[in-house]
This record gives C-alpha cells, structure tokens and sequence, in this order.
C-alpha cells in the first residue's frame, strides 16, 4: 500500500491547490443552482403579494405581473440548465485531473470513477434527478403564481 508509483509524477501543491479550485467550482455550481430556484421562488411570492395587495387588480397589471412570472420562471430554468453544463465541464476536467494523478487501482479504491458517454451517465446527467427537482420547482411555481394572480378580483 505505501509502495510508489513509478509511472505517475508525485502531485505538486499547485497541482493539489488546482484540484481543490476545480472541487471548488463543482460546489459553487451546485450551490447557485439552488440560489436560483430561491430566489424564483420568492420573486413568485413577492408578485402573488403584489397582486393581491392591489386587489381589485386591474387586467393591465394582471397581465404584466403574469408576464413577470413567466419571464422570472424562463430565466431560472435557462439559469439551472447553464450551471449543469457549468457542472459538466468542472467534472470532464476533473476526470482528467483524477487520471493524471491516480492510478487506476487507487482511483478504484477512492472510488473515482470516470463519466462514460451512456444515457444518463455522461457528466452533465449526473445529478439529474436534482435538476429536475429544481426546474419542477421554478415550472410549478410560475404556474401556481398565474393560477393565484388570475383567481384574484379584477377591477371593474
């Protein structure tokens, strides 16, 4: 086990400190989608209180705060799909990293596996089913939003 590998360079400290800015980027992408789908979430609210704390509310206001909605909803999506490519890219150049630096049996017992190019096994599916949450989240909520701005009393 403390045997060195001849084939592979020793890792400098830049190396390490590059490593763990890419680990780094990985987690900020993570953490950004959901500051998105948060604050989505809230813009949804605000409008919702904005509506119904003009009521009667006028079919002009009506409209532009639905159209708020779904713009606000289309950005967070477009937003949730950009850091999953974020997240693809940080993983492809981490894969690299892992096979410039670990040996196929140590990264067997690290348990560093390399993303293959199936369905759903590719570096930007990994996490997918949190994606998905993410943008049902934004969806449903500019949905639930129009629905609660067009059950309000419009102003006659």
């Amino acid at each position: 086990m403390g045997e060195i590998d001849e084939e592979r360079p020793a890792v400098t400290p830049q190396a390490l400190e590059l490593y763990k800015t890419r680990l780094t980027q990985v987690d900020f992408a993570k953490k950004q989608q959901w500051v998105v789908t948060n604050y989505a979430v809230l813009i949804y609210a605000a409008i919702v209180w904005v509506g119904k704390n003009a009521e009667p509310i006028s079919t002009l206001l009506r409209c532009f705060l639905s159209f708020v909605i779904f713009v606000t909803g289309t950005c967070a999506i477009g937003l949730l799909i950009r850091f999953q490519f974020v997240l693809r890219d940080a993983r492809l150049r981490l894969d690299e990293a892992n096979a410039f630096c670990f040996t196929d049996k140590q990264r067997d017992v690290f348990k560093l596996r390399e993303f293959g190019v199936e369905h759903f096994e590719g570096p930007f599916w990994r996490g997918w089913e949190i994606l998905l949450a993410l943008v049902l989240v934004c969806f449903v909520g500019a949905t639930v939003a129009v629905c609660a701005l067009s059950s309000l009393k419009t102003a006659s």
